[in-house]
């Protein structure tokens, strides 16, 4: 089959962004012929790398083109592709396209994150839509409560995936390794991160705690903890690659994560898929669907401060506990989120376009 997929943009270290990479791999290796169309686009080079990295063609790129324009030809992009299925990942100008469309493929619109503005766009133009794809329970009941159940026929559950590491990861610190994988924007949580960091010295333990990524706090962030970076104690990374957090991930022991939004926590699975200990905010029916609490990580509460900084402690102190956790964390991971797992259930999701061209 031929399988195009839209999205406004494709960025280093983006959750979106890997999404459609991994499908376009798994694509690629399932015999699928495979694009990706860009609507605005912002990095070109990089786009068109990845895209062959990952086995997929690059359809289009639209990023300097005015409105009506985009419109336009991101129409025609797509009726020269001519695609079988047309997989949309919160791109409204091609919801918007759909009705003018020549050629007429499956439609499919991925649900990324849990926002009214996620539900709107997948939304546009529904009834020309032929399924909904969630990566979470929550998030496809509350998409089907925001468009009061006229969709939820369509709408299925498959989780995200995430690579297996080559070897399992080994834990051989001399000092305990805590790490934080995100954008620097509060509603990740990242303004309690100095908070934790400074009570977990107040009470003598000690760590080292890496902080990934970059973001409008960026700059706060190295500001409170300029101090504990001079002690050696924090150190940040700014955005690397994905290959350059998995393998922080497969060194560090615990991984802190205290977001107040996510979709599926795509992260958290490669924390866990990489052994490190999650112990992240409790977002019902989202981070819940993957950590089972005290069993396989840690669910808390939203800005909770005290209760973030004495899980930590209690996993500081206890190597037993923290490797009990990981094992049962990186079980789960390999059964439930691995890409091979992502790989079985989309390719069983398109073959019934195959086989009779009706959703389950």
């Amino acid at each position: 089959m031929k399988v195009l997929q839209v999205v406004p943009f494709i960025t280093p270290g983006s959750g979106l962004g890997r999404y459609v990479l991994n499908l376009s791999s798994i694509l690629s290796e399932s015999g699928h012929e495979t694009a990706v169309l860009t609507t605005h686009t912002l990095d070109p080079e990089f786009e068109r790398e990845e895209l062959k990295k990952h086995g997929a063609g690059c359809a289009g790129q639209l990023g300097s083109c005015g409105k009506i324009r985009m419109y336009w030809k991101c129409k025609r992009l797509i009726e020269s592709y001519k695609p079988d299925i047309l997989i949309v990942n919160y791109d409204g100008t091609a919801q918007f396209v759909l009705p003018f469309l020549k050629h007429r493929p499956k439609v499919v619109h991925v649900l990324h994150n849990n926002t009214e503005d996620f539900y709107r766009v997948a939304s546009i133009n529904g009834g020309l839509v032929d399924g909904w794809i969630a990566p979470t329970r929550a998030i496809a009941d509350r998409f089907n409560d925001f468009t009061h159940g006229k969709y939820s026929a369509k709408t299925i559950v498959i989780p995200h995936g995430v690579e297996i590491p080559a070897a399992e990861p080994i834990k051989q610190n001399s000092v305990p390794q805590l790490i934080f994988v995100g954008v620097h924007y509060e509603h990740k949580g990242v303004k309690i991160l100095p908070e934790i960091i400074e009570k977990l010295i107040e009470r003598g333990l000690e760590f080292h705690f890496t902080i990934v990524g970059e973001g409008e706090l960026s700059r706060w962030l190295h500001n409170r903890l300029c101090d504990q970076v001079k002690k050696n104690i924090v150190s940040f990374t700014g955005i690397i690659t994905p290959r350059e957090v998995y393998e922080l991930l497969a060194k560090a022991d615990i991984f802190v994560y205290p977001t107040h939004i996510d979709a599926f926590g795509l992260v958290i699975a490669e924390a866990m898929i990489n052994g490190a200990v999650p112990v992240v905010t409790d977002l019902k029916g989202i981070t819940d669907n993957l950590i089972e609490n005290g069993n396989d990580g840690y669910l808390l509460a939203q800005d909770d401060v005290e209760e973030f900084t004495n899980v930590i402690e209690r996993l500081l102190k206890c190597q037993e506990k923290r490797s009990e956790i990981k094992n049962n964390a990186r079980k789960k991971a390999l059964s439930r989120f691995s890409l091979s797992k992502m790989s079985e259930n989309y390719n069983q999701y398109i073959d019934t376009f195959a086989m009779n061209g009706k959703i389950r």
